[in-house]
């Protein structure tokens, strides 16, 4: 048994959610989250299941949550567009229409009304013990995500210029007190160069 077990129906149909192949970890918890609002709305099961990936590994077992795959499982839809509500409910009146037992989806559902009805719950299944930040005694800890990657050379979506992250710096600088900056990225390497300065 995980952490996550959900007090489901045990239904005659399941929703399914498929992963969109190489998510990263938000956009995974973006999808899950969907797909149990979804399942919650229509009072069905829950299942969700993780292709392997070359660039990405399923990142939810950090909130013990584990795959789940079923065995056969239909595709109803299929990266129709950027989540929003109204691509949510196209998936739920799919589901509720179909006579398959699997009814699956795979969309980006990257907007939290696809799961704002069932919120507080999904706060629960991701909610993580607290841990210590290596903060210094008398600091103000600030964090700061540098996304690359995929980023970088992708034709919809923008990076950060280095300028912009200096100029922030230094705005933190003049307006908090002692500020600690705790840097996350996914280029390691490039932070090292720019914030080293």
């Amino acid at each position: 048994m995980t952490r996550f077990d959900p007090e489901f129906p045990d239904s005659d149909k399941a929703v399914v959610v498929e992963f969109v192949q190489d998510a990263g970890l938000a956009n995974q918890m973006f999808e899950f989250a969907a797909g149990y609002s979804i399942a919650r709305t229509l009072n069905l099961s829950f299942r969700w299941v993780w292709k392997p990936s070359k660039l990405r590994e399923f990142g939810l077992t950090a909130f013990d949550i584990h795959e789940n795959p079923p065995e056969n499982y239909s595709l109803l839809m299929s990266k129709q567009g950027q989540g929003n509500r109204a691509l949510r409910d196209k998936a739920i009146n799919l589901i509720r229409n179909s006579k398959e037992k699997f009814c699956a989806v795979s969309c980006p559902f990257q907007d939290e009304r696809c799961f704002s009805d069932h919120a507080d719950e999904i706060r629960e299944i991701f909610k993580l013990e607290p841990f210590d930040l290596p903060n210094p005694a008398g600091t103000t800890p600030v964090g700061v995500q540098v996304r690359r990657g995929d980023y970088v050379n992708h034709p919809r979506l923008n990076v950060c210029t280095p300028s912009y992250y200096l100029e922030a710096l230094k705005w933190m600088r003049e307006n908090l007190e002692n500020p600690h900056f705790i840097i996350v990225s996914d280029d390691v390497h490039y932070c090292h160069k720019l914030f080293e300065k």
